[in-house]
């Protein structure tokens, strides 16, 4: 009898040692699947928006193409333009670092940004010539001041190489992930 009531006290501990086991494994693939869920939310929207940065950086060095620096650069400039909307806006540097068009900041135009560098140490305009010296388009996340704050948020850039007068410049646009 004694032999018998060891073997059920077993068999219960095994019993619910599997069953806590299945539990936790259940609750793993529930938390797995939500997050992959708002993974493919989120890359869905990073992919919307980037696909209408790649347009937008697209025209707008057609646009330069076309209508030469001068004429493209104030259609740029245009608040609440399909250039100028919100925290997106068209910029231009040439390969040497100098800022030729920074709508939010236009005291910057004329300046060199080869130098300047976000709060992780990413030299992002220089990044961007560095690329483009093998490329003729790229991408690049770094940390800028969003316009209207004071604090660095994290942008996704997209940027071409675009051949104007003889110049080669560098036209982007990005977006602010937070």
């Amino acid at each position: 009898m004694a032999k018998k009531s060891n073997n059920l006290f077993f068999n219960n501990i095994l019993l619910l040692t599997i069953a806590f086991i299945l539990v936790v494994m259940f609750g793993f693939f529930v938390t797995n699947l939500n997050s992959k869920g708002s993974q493919n939310k989120y890359q869905i929207g990073q992919d919307l928006e980037a696909k209408k940065l790649t347009t937008l950086v697209d025209e707008a060095a057609e646009l330069i193409k076309e209508k030469g620096t001068e004429n493209a650069f104030s259609e740029f400039r245009k608040v609440d333009s399909k250039w100028r909307s919100g925290n997106t806006y068209i910029f231009v540097y040439d390969t040497k670092g100098v800022t030729l068009l920074l709508p939010p900041q236009a005291n910057l135009e004329g300046t060199s940004r080869l130098k300047a560098h976000d709060t992780k140490g990413v030299y992002y305009v220089q990044e961007m010539i560095n690329y483009l010296n093998s490329k003729n388009s790229g991408w690049l996340t770094y940390q800028y001041i969003k316009p209207g704050s004071d604090t660095e948020s994290t942008k996704l850039t997209y940027f071409k190489k675009v051949t104007s007068g003889g110049k080669i410049l560098i036209v982007g646009s990005g977006v602010y992930l937070d």
